[in-house]
């Protein structure tokens, strides 16, 4: 049992009403309390005042930190306190980001298109660290932002910008539980299909995108097509990957469980590839 389950539990929240409450989407939800992303502070601390709980009692292992931060009187003074070298391992450590900024990931594709990417401190580290780190275009950057699991193109890639603050559009599960965003190559903007949940309809069946996912993650090729939703049932379609700059997968279509323990949640219509997502921590 996490310490986010624990602390449901005790204030009698599930993950639907706490979603409801904060207005953060059930997917963050259900990624933190599995341990799967870190939590900015700004949800942590949402999701504690919302259960009539502190702080300190959702992340014990860094209480004495935590503590310390309510006595300071900027956000500046917390961020030089969380940014202590053993004062931010441990922070991580507990499934918390010890960096309070809102740090966007802006891209420009070699297709005119941008995209736009919220990111945590740990997430950003880890796609910095694959661009400088790049011997050459090939391949793919994979990385988690805001209820998504993104894949791009190296060699699609014209110039990737940090930036604290910048506007983007947040995901909604209650308009894109299902609906992924792609951008191929020569296209003026992005397309946006919906794909069937891996595993089907009673979790047992094949897991295309998690595949997809871990050919990324890999180095492999991507499989040559997926399969996406039409409005007929009595058509099928099948999208190619060829010139695809960019693929946007909701979680939801990776873990199918998120919305089937919570179905109030969704509005619209984890495998090896998941497996490399390391846990983050406590909460």
């Amino acid at each position: 049992m996490t310490k986010l389950t624990a602390m449901k539990e005790i204030s009698e929240y599930d993950s639907s009403m706490l979603a409801e409450s904060t207005g953060i989407d059930i997917v963050t939800i259900h990624m933190v309390e599995h341990g799967i992303v870190p939590v900015h502070y700004d949800h942590a601390d949402a999701m504690c005042q919302a259960m009539d709980v502190s702080l300190t009692e959702m992340f014990p292992s860094i209480s004495e930190i935590l503590t310390l931060s309510d006595a300071l009187d900027t956000e500046a003074e917390v961020q030089e306190l969380f940014f202590e070298p053993a004062n931010k391992m441990a922070i991580r450590s507990a499934g918390l980001d010890p960096d309070l900024r809102d740090w966007i990931m802006i891209v420009d594709l070699r297709s005119a298109n941008e995209r736009r990417y919220r990111l945590s401190s740990m997430e950003m580290d880890k796609v910095k660290n694959a661009l400088v780190s790049a011997k050459d275009a090939d391949g793919y950057i994979c990385f988690y932002s805001d209820c998504q699991q993104v894949i791009i193109k190296k060699n699609a890639i014209s110039e990737v910008a940090f930036v604290v603050g910048a506007s983007y559009a947040q995901f909604s599960s209650r308009e894109r539980a299902y609906a992924a965003t792609m951008v191929f190559e020569g296209s003026a903007r992005p397309e946006v299909v919906g794909l069937h949940p891996d595993g089907g309809e009673d979790g047992e069946g094949d897991r295309p995108f998690a595949t997809l996912l871990d050919a990324a993650l890999n180095g492999r090729d991507l499989p040559p097509f997926f399969q996406v939703e039409t409005e007929d049932d009595g058509e099928e379609r099948f999208v190619s990957v060829h010139g695809l700059e960019v693929i946007e997968i909701p979680m939801g279509v990776l873990f199918s469980e998120i919305y089937s323990q919570n179905t109030d949640a969704r509005y619209v219509g984890p495998d090896s590839g998941l497996a490399g997502m390391d846990a983050q921590g406590e909460a």
